[in-house]
């Protein structure tokens, strides 16, 4: 799988309160890993990619409080990292970019030229709410990021791969994270590619039981307004839902093709 990526440093996890977070050294971020020097505005490609990444290899997301990250998991980021950066940088050297900064949908389309099945789930249009929610972050996102997973477990696209997890990007402050619910640890992590600096960390992932997932969303925040001076008060955000389909199962819509 990481063909490429040598550096898996031992990455041992910290508690706050029913969080558990781990905190990758300062040179394993977005801006650094593979010897950059120029920093990166890849954070939404690398979010896609890892969410595809994790789901392909079945990389599950767990940790022991006396143990390390595992290696694959460990691996699986830094390569999604590594080569997120370098699809980004294809795309700028080949204009490509229309803005620096991508949306979740752009990102999209050159992940599934290696994951094809990798897609959106187009969930806030079924709700009848915008992807763009203009709400405080520190007040809504938990309340959100539960209705979605509650759609998931209950409402699921029909195509979806049996085993699919969800993924859920978040933009927000000009940064993408991403948030993984993995039905068979019961549990609902974040990792966040960029770097920390003002807590003497690169990359972090954090995980939370799936009913505390407002308390993730509120040490999030948190953790966002100390490193980036943002986080509680920001009053608009991003929300967009990612999954794997069942070639199997997918619909073609013949109706596209009669209307040509």
């Amino acid at each position: 799988m990481a063909f490429y990526v040598q550096y898996t440093p031992d990455v041992h996890p910290l508690q706050d309160g029913e969080v558990m977070y781990w905190l990758f050294p300062e040179e394993f971020s977005q801006s650094r890993l593979g010897d950059r020097e120029l920093g990166s505005n890849a954070c939404t490609i690398i979010a896609v990619l890892t969410a595809a990444k994790l789901q392909v290899f079945r990389v599950p997301i767990w940790g022991l409080p006396e143990q390390p990250l595992s290696r694959l998991l460990v691996a699986t980021i830094a390569e999604a990292i590594i080569e997120g950066n370098d699809i980004y940088t294809n795309l700028a050297l080949t204009g490509q970019l229309a803005d620096p900064n991508l949306d979740v949908m752009e990102a999209l389309l050159p992940v599934r030229q290696k994951y094809p099945f990798f897609s959106e789930w187009p969930l806030m249009a079924l709700l009848g709410k915008e992807n763009i929610i203009r709400e405080p972050l520190g007040l809504t996102l938990g309340q959100n990021l539960s209705e979605i997973i509650m759609n998931w477990l209950y409402n699921p696209p029909a195509d979806k791969q049996s085993d699919a997890d969800l993924f859920i990007t978040l933009v927000a402050n000009t940064r993408t994270t991403l948030f993984v619910y993995q039905q068979q640890v019961a549990k609902v992590a974040l990792i966040d590619s960029h770097s920390h600096p003002t807590i003497g960390a690169g990359a972090l992932l954090a995980q939370t039981r799936v009913n505390d997932v407002e308390g993730l969303c509120n040490w999030f925040t948190e953790m966002s307004l100390h490193c980036f001076g943002a986080g509680p008060d920001i009053m608009e955000y991003e929300l967009s839902c990612l999954y794997m389909q069942d070639p199997d199962r997918i619909q073609f819509d013949y109706s596209s093709v009669a209307d040509e």
